[in-house]
């Protein structure tokens, strides 16, 4: 409130319905969460907040991008690593639905919804600089690619890193070079799909210790 008083208000039964993870063009990363909210109270008191030491913030210029090659998975203590260096993104988003059934209302009460068939989306923004995206695309070729962010701090190891691993990828969308007297860039969409061994896509964190 405008005199300073803190309201709690608490959120029981939470479902993640969807999330967005996004890093615009010259900005930082961000993660959007839809929550599906089965109770809520403003009895409950609020604890202490507590944070993080030495986090940071990863942005669009501690970015560099894979795609295409043979991918060697993450594990507990590596990042994806063995694909091609592609400098062309400019910005990237993952868009993932769990499908979540949300109509779960029953008498004196509603159930915690259930979820469906993950559905997951990568989209883009590239510069026109070469012919890979667009052979990809004509082939219907899957692709992996991985997105990975260092800090430059200088903290026990030394950084920090932060990466999004897509085993395969399908461009829908035709990628076709934009008609404009300015610097060329196309946007792409993909679907994110299972190729049999590897999960869809991977979300790794590595902090300024040497461990993953």
């Amino acid at each position: 409130r405008n005199d300073g008083t803190v309201d709690p208000e608490t959120y029981s039964g939470c479902t993640a319905k969807s999330f967005t993870i996004e890093c615009p063009e010259d900005d930082i990363l961000t993660i959007e969460v839809v929550f599906d909210v089965r109770g809520f109270t403003t009895a409950t008191a609020l604890a202490s907040a507590s944070y993080t030491d030495g986090a940071y913030l990863f942005d669009q210029s501690q970015g560099a991008a894979g795609l295409g090659g043979t991918l060697v998975a993450p594990t507990t203590t590596t990042l994806g690593s063995g694909l091609t260096a592609f400098p062309n993104f400019r910005s990237w988003q993952l868009e993932v639905d769990h499908q979540a059934d949300d109509s779960r209302w029953t008498l004196g009460g509603r159930n915690i919804p259930t979820v469906g068939i993950m559905e997951t989306e990568f989209t883009a923004d590239a510069e026109y600089n070469d012919l890979v995206l667009r052979g990809l695309y004509l082939a219907g070729s899957g692709m992996p690619v991985t997105l990975t962010h260092t800090t430059t701090e200088v903290v026990g190891a030394g950084f920090s890193q932060f990466q999004l691993v897509i085993p395969q990828m399908f461009l829908k969308s035709p990628v076709l070079p934009p008609m404009a007297d300015e610097t060329a860039v196309v946007s792409i969409s993909a679907d994110v799909t299972y190729n049999g061994s590897q999960d869809p896509w991977t979300l790794v964190y590595r902090t300024a210790s040497a461990a993953i």
